[in-house]
């Protein structure tokens, strides 16, 4: 300790470095960006990979509770020590922890793919792979990407994935179902959905096979397939009465209230107006005093059609706004167009 302030007051006073905060941390940083690179370079190769590994390892067992705000650092440093698969799992762990604000996420599940290309043989490495190849085709189709790209991601990952059931490759499935039918591809979309159904279904997996059902919705709505998209929301209440939390792990929301509030837009689509209050509250209980963007978003987005065509200027309204306010909180243009298009 006392070697290490010595040194920063000699490059202090020798004005290399300067004192850049003081709270909560004492930080410094070099005055002229020239004298970093200087530094930097004139460090071996093999000492400066041992420094970013060293330095990696101290900001893990440091960073306790602030380990997830460190986390964009510690993996700069296991990639500069030129160990790849440390690095790819931290950009892993931030793109999980960022869940879908496909935004940022993106850019941290392409970087788990350049750094584990040539790591093919380590299976941590193939499986972090192809949860990056799922997650990139979920992430683009929901954030404008162009759909010849999405395409080009859809077929890497079907590639890294095999043929072989995972849910890896079942959430492939049911992500570019969704894309396909966006593009009017329906019954593409309805094959891919199936898949993706029936894998999770051999899997026995409930979180994959809510997550699917939830995208079955987008594929059969309810104007065009009302049997089916009956069947969907039944389904998805039987799962969510043996786990309210069913379906938020993969899928970003519960997904209870996915189906509490299709089923609120079914009944008002029917003309069954004197059960849509009940099915509003249903909807208001099951999401509760949750703070999730995306469940807020989903029910606002519903109270506010129902409220609109029941000739509520003012609920309506105050429930677009919400349905805005809630959006502009994700890096999910499809939620964002949910909220504009309810503002």
């Amino acid at each position: 300790g006392d070697t290490l302030q010595s040194g920063l007051r000699r490059l202090v006073q020798s004005e290399f470095l300067y004192q850049a905060s003081l709270y909560p941390e004492n930080e410094y940083a070099f005055k002229h960006p020239l004298t970093r690179e200087v530094a930097y370079a004139s460090l071996l190769r093999e000492r400066r990979r041992a420094l970013h590994a060293e330095v990696a390892t101290a900001l893990q067992a440091l960073a306790g509770d602030t380990v997830d705000q460190r986390a964009p650092l510690i993996a700069h440093h296991w990639e500069q020590a030129g160990r790849a698969l440390e690095a790819a799992r931290w950009h892993a762990r931030i793109a999980d922890r960022l869940g879908w604000n496909v935004g940022e996420a993106i850019v941290h599940w392409r970087k788990v793919t350049e750094l584990l290309g040539e790591e093919r043989d380590v299976p941590e490495a193939r499986a972090l792979l192809g949860q990056a190849r799922a997650r990139l085709v979920y992430a683009a189709g929901r954030n404008a990407v162009p759909e010849a790209e999405v395409a080009q991601l859809f077929a890497e990952a079907r590639l890294e994935l095999g043929d072989s059931d995972s849910r890896e490759l079942a959430v492939t499935l049911a992500s570019y179902a969704i894309v396909r039918s966006a593009a009017g591809h329906v019954e593409e979309a309805q094959r891919l959905i199936a898949d993706a159904l029936a894998m999770a279904r051999r899997l026995d997996h409930p979180d994959l096979i809510a997550m699917s059902l939830v995208s079955s919705s987008s594929v059969y709505p309810w104007s065009e397939w009302p049997d089916m998209a009956a069947q969907i929301v039944l389904e998805i209440n039987s799962l969510y009465a043996a786990n309210p939390s069913v379906g938020e792990k993969l899928g970003g929301a519960r997904s209870g209230v996915i189906a509490a509030g299709l089923d609120l837009l079914a009944l008002f689509h029917r003309g069954h107006g004197a059960e849509v209050e009940a099915s509003l509250a249903e909807c208001r209980r099951r999401i509760g005093d949750s703070r999730n963007p995306m469940e807020q978003v989903w029910l606002n987005y519903c109270a506010t059609v129902v409220r609109a065509r029941q000739g509520d200027a003012s609920g309506a309204l105050e429930h677009g706004r919400q349905t805005l306010e809630w959006s502009m909180q994700l890096q999910n243009l499809w939620f964002r167009l949910l909220g504009h298009a309810a503002r």
